[in-house]
Parts: structure tokens; C-alpha cells; sequence
């Protein structure tokens, strides 16, 4: 948010200043870490616990045609 802030605050004066006000911005937001919703507090599926797609010669494809009954 304070990337956005900056750089259209920034760019209102000049261009330039516009890319530095991004820049500042981005430090700003990446230390915040947009008050603790960032990717830290994530939760969710473990790496090791996620299906891969995989094929093996010989095994059906389900699928079904038709509506739903």
C-alpha cells in the first residue's frame, strides 16, 4: 500500500521521483509485511502432502459422460 501511495504521490511531482517513491514504497511494505497478512501466516497444505498427477501405462482414466444422476 505505501508503494502505491508513494509512487502516485511521487509521480504527481516528477517521474523520477515517482520510481524512487516506488522503490521506498516496496522497502516499506516488505517490512511490514502488510500488518502481519502476509505470507508468514499462511496456513495450509504441506508441500509433502500434495497429490501429484502421475501415469502409468496401463492404469484407466475415469471420466463420466452424461448428466449427472
Amino acid at each position: 500500500m505505501a508503494q502505491l501511495l508513494l509512487t502516485v504521490a511521487g509521480s504527481a511531482v516528477n517521474p523520477i521521483v515517482g520510481m524512487m517513491g516506488a522503490l521506498v514504497g516496496g522497502y516499506i511494505d516488505q517490512k511490514t509485511n502488510y500488518f502481519g497478512m502476509g505470507p508468514d501466516d499462511l496456513i495450509g497444505p504441506k508441500i509433502d502432502q500434495m497429490k501429484i498427477q502421475q501415469s502409468t501405462e496401463g492404469a484407466p482414466i475415469n471420466f463420466c459422460l452424461g448428466p449427472e444422476n
